[in-house]
């Protein structure tokens, strides 16, 4: 409509069935052919859209780790120190998309996550850190007493223990 504002986004119907879809796992391939684009915008998009509902956003924050780009990588960055993306388990998602994106090299974010308000935040940064082999970590944060949640305490304590093995 001419004068309008912006116009409502669309997604590929079929990339929200699929996104939708509960205890199926779906594919990169499956993804595309269903009308995402390789780049993973589609699935950053979708992912950062309030007006759908949380399911498919989260599958999408989780299915971004399959596409690697430059644009993905500082996309999830952004999403997942960004407060204002709800629910929570959103930027949990990201944050596990972009470390299995970026390996080691998403330590330096994750590790400035542990110091995020949220006890969710800082739990998963800390699972992230423990399953890329980062145990040091968890090992000085605990040494040095700095997380004052016992559930966050517990995720670094058995975190720290299995990456020592």
């Amino acid at each position: 409509m001419p004068g309008s504002a912006l116009a409502p986004v669309t997604h590929p119907p079929r990339v929200l069935q699929l996104l939708g879809l509960i205890d199926q796992f779906v594919d990169k391939a499956q993804l595309i052919e269903a009308g995402a684009d390789a780049a993973g915008d589609t699935l950053a998009r979708i992912a950062e859209d309030t007006e759908l509902l949380a399911y498919p956003r989260i599958r999408a924050a989780a299915y971004l780790g399959a596409f690697d780009s430059k644009k993905t990588r500082a996309r999830l960055r952004s999403m997942v120190f960004d407060r204002t993306i709800q629910p929570l388990e959103i930027r949990i998602q990201a944050m596990r998309s972009m470390a299995l994106l970026e390996g080691r090299g998403a330590s330096e974010v994750l590790v400035t996550l542990l110091a995020n308000e949220e006890r969710e935040v800082r739990a998963g940064a800390a699972r992230l850190l423990g399953r890329l082999g980062e145990a040091e970590i968890l090992r000085k944060r605990l040494a040095l007493n700095l997380e004052p949640d016992a559930y966050v305490r517990s995720v670094l304590v058995q975190y720290a223990s299995q990456s020592a093995r």
